[in-house]
C-alpha cells in the first residue's frame, strides 16, 4: 500500500501581517507532522507552494528546516509550479530547493514545447521507495497553461506502469460553479492524460473529489488552501476548516481522507448598514464585537450597504472597531468595508457609449464630490486620474518580489504627480 498526501495553494509568504505569516507557515508545519504521524511515503503540493516566486527568505527558511526534518525520516516532497510561484525563466525559489535536494519538480518535458510541427512529450519520474510513477504540467502565470496541454502528446505516459500520479494546477472546466469562475482560465478533462490512478490538481480554492467517467472513474482532486492566502480565504475559514487529503493506492484502487487543520479560529461578522446613520453603525457593530468571545481569533468584519440619506462614511470611527477587538484579545483583525457606500455617492448616473466614457464619466462625477484643490479638478484632473489608473495597471514582473513591486508602483503614482 502507497500512503502520500496531497497539498496544495499552501501561499507560504502571502500576507503583509506577521501573525497570519506565522499561521499560514505554522500550517505547513503542522501538515507535515501529520504526514510523519500517518507515515506518508510522500507528499504531493500540487501549486502554489508559496505566494510569489522569490519570497521572504525568512518564510523559506521556517519551510526548508521542516521539510529537512521530515527528509531525515523518508518523506520525499514532489510539486509544481502554481501561477503564483512560477518562473518563466525557472528562477523561482522552488528551482533553487530542487537544485539543493529539498523538493522534486515533476513537470518537465523530454521533447519541449515550441518545436514546430512537432507536439512535445512530458518527462516521468519515479519515486524510489514505492515505484510511484508521476507526470506532471505546471501552471503559468494568467493561466496560459490551458493553451499547453493541447501541444503536448500524452501517448508516451500510457506505457507507464501503474501506480501512477499525475499533477498540474488548473481548474477544471466542466466542474467550474459560477462562485469559482473568478479563479479563471480552466482545462477540459478531456484534454487530461488517461490511464492514471489519481490526478492531484490545484488552483482552486474549495476542497473536492471528483470521479467522471472521462477519467474512468479515477479521482480528479482538489485540496482546497492549507490555510489561507486573502480575505476569501479567510472568511471561507470562519465556516469551514481548511485542510489536504491523506491517500492510499492498493491493487489499482485510491482512497482519501480529509485531514482537516485546527490552526486558528476565525470569527466573521457581516453587517449590513443599509439606511442607517452614522451613530447607528457605530453603535452596533461596537456591540457585535463586544458579544463574542475573540481571544485569539482572527476577526473579520465586513461592512456593506448605503446609508441613510446625508450620513457620512467619515462620521464612523472604524478605528474604534479595530481597537476594541484588540481589547478582546483578537490576534487578527480585518475590516471589510469596500462595498459601504454614502447615499449621494450611490446616485452616480452614467450613460456611457464605450468603456472609455464609463471611465471618464465616472472620474469625472467622483472628482466633483471630492474636497480636491483646483489643481485635480477638470480636464486637468481628469488627465491625472487616468494617467495615474494606467501606472497602477502594471504586473508584478517574474521573480520580482512583493515588496519591490509595490514601492515600483509608488514610484509610478508619484511621477504622475511630479513628486519625484
Amino acid at each position: 500500500m502507497v500512503r502520500f498526501a496531497h497539498m496544495s495553494d499552501v501561499h507560504l509568504g502571502a500576507f503583509r501581517e506577521k501573525e497570519l505569516r506565522e499561521l499560514n507557515i505554522g500550517a505547513f508545519e503542522k501538515a507535515v507532522d501529520v504526514c510523519l504521524e500517518r507515515k506518508a511515503d510522500f507528499v504531493i503540493i500540487a501549486g502554489d507552494f508559496f505566494d510569489i516566486a522569490l519570497p521572504e527568505m525568512s518564510v523559506v527558511d521556517r519551510a526548508v528546516r521542516k521539510m529537512r526534518e521530515a527528509q531525515q525520516q523518508g518523506l520525499v516532497f514532489y510539486l509544481v509550479y502554481g501561477s503564483h510561484d512560477y518562473s518563466p525563466t525557472e528562477t523561482s525559489i522552488i528551482d533553487v530547493l530542487c537544485s539543493a535536494g529539498v523538493l522534486v519538480k515533476v513537470s518537465a518535458f523530454e521533447k519541449p514545447l515550441g518545436i514546430e510541427g512537432e507536439k512535445a512529450t512530458l518527462k516521468v519520474f519515479k519515486d524510489g521507495k514505492t515505484g510511484v510513477h508521476f507526470a506532471g504540467l505546471s501552471a503559468r502565470a494568467r493561466a496560459l497553461e490551458e493553451k499547453d496541454f493541447g501541444k503536448i502528446d500524452f501517448s508516451n505516459l500510457a506505457s507507464v506502469p501503474n501506480p501512477k500520479v499525475f499533477i498540474f494546477h488548473s481548474a477544471v472546466t466542466e466542474f467550474v460553479s459560477e462562485e469559482l469562475r473568478g479563479f479563471g482560465g480552466g482545462v477540459s478533462i478531456r484534454s487530461l492524460p488517461q490511464g492514471f490512478d489519481y490526478y492531484a490538481t490545484g488552483h482552486v480554492h474549495l476542497p473536492q473529489v471528483i470521479r467522471d467517467d472521462a477519467l474512468k472513474g479515477k479521482p480528479l482532486v482538489y485540496p482546497g488552501p492549507l490555510f489561507a492566502s486573502d480575505y476569501r480565504d479567510l472568511e471561507a475559514l470562519s465556516r469551514e476548516k481548511h485542510g489536504f487529503w491523506f491517500c492510499t493506492l492498493e491493487n489499482g484502487e485510491s482512497k482519501v481522507e480529509r485531514i482537516e487543520l485546527n490552526v486558528c479560529d476565525v470569527e466573521f461578522f457581516d453587517y449590513d448598514a443599509g439606511g442607517k446613520v452614522s451613530l447607528a453603525v457605530q453603535q452596533e457593530v461596537s456591540a457585535l464585537i463586544d458579544s463574542r468571545n475573540l481571544d485569539g481569533k482572527v476577526v473579520l468584519v465586513r461592512l456593506h450597504g448605503v446609508l441613510q440619506q446625508g450620513a457620512s462614511l467619515r462620521d464612523v470611527p472604524f478605528t474604534s472597531f479595530r481597537e476594541k477587538a484588540a481589547q478582546k484579545g483578537a490576534r487578527v483583525f480585518y475590516l471589510n468595508r469596500n462595498s459601504l457606500e454614502e447615499a449621494e455617492k450611490r446616485e452616480l448616473v452614467l450613460n456611457p457609449a464605450n468603456a472609455l466614457q464609463i471611465e471618464d464619466e465616472l472620474f469625472k462625477k467622483s472628482l466633483a464630490q471630492l474636497a480636491v484643490g483646483e489643481g485635480l479638478k477638470g480636464d486637468r484632473g481628469l488627465a491625472l486620474s487616468k494617467k495615474l489608473l494606467e501606472s497602477l495597471k502594471s504586473e508584478q514582473a517574474a521573480g520580482e518580489a512583493k515588496g519591490d513591486f509595490e514601492q515600483r508602483l509608488a514610484r509610478e503614482a508619484k511621477k504622475v504627480f511630479e513628486l519625484s
